[in-house]
């Protein structure tokens, strides 16, 4: 059971992540970076978002997710949530999950995402209530590095990165 609830958390999670339900988080970076959405060199650094509707139970307290676009072209994608100590499954716990190994190209106007030999999705569980619940950070053997593969519309505005539509997951650079 424990295995099924975490991977509906991870597709739940993935989808918020790469199709939009997204809040913006408050911008600790300097506002004037944003570029001008003119290819990758706009999109170089870490954007996140502090809520996010795959953290929408009353059980999740907090969450945060983030995408680091890399000048050498690399992405690595990071999700994480806290859940409280009367949470039904893994209370207490701060799951995260982090998925290295993808490269992105960019347009003005779209991103494309592709996988790499080496592409990875690690999970782990921290804090829990139940020590029996923690488990650190490892590679989930049920991983299917395709599913982060996508071409996404985007657009740069001062430090704000809208991704896709319908809704558009809004991201602030970090």
């Amino acid at each position: 059971m424990t295995a099924n609830i975490e991977r509906s958390w991870r597709v739940a999670a993935l989808a918020a992540l790469l199709l939009g339900g997204c809040t913006p988080a408050a911008s600790t970076g300097d506002a004037g970076r944003g570029g001008d959405g003119g290819g990758s060199a706009g999109l170089v650094g870490t954007w996140g978002a502090m809520q996010c509707s795959f953290c929408a139970s009353s059980d999740c307290v907090s969450c945060d997710q983030s995408y680091t676009f890399g000048a050498d072209g690399s992405l690595v994608l990071a999700l994480s949530a806290t859940y409280s100590t009367s949470a039904s499954s893994f209370p207490g716990c701060t799951i995260t999950m982090r998925d290295t190994g993808y490269l992105y190209t960019a347009t003005s106007t779209q991103i494309t995402t592709a996988t790499t030999s080496s592409a990875i999705e690690s999970m782990g569980r921290t804090g829990c209530v139940n020590d029996s619940d923690d488990r650190t950070l490892s590679p989930d053997p049920t991983f299917d590095p395709n599913s982060l593969v996508s071409t996404l519309a985007y657009t740069l505005s001062g430090s704000s990165l809208s991704l896709g539509t319908s809704p558009a997951t809004i991201l602030m650079r970090r």
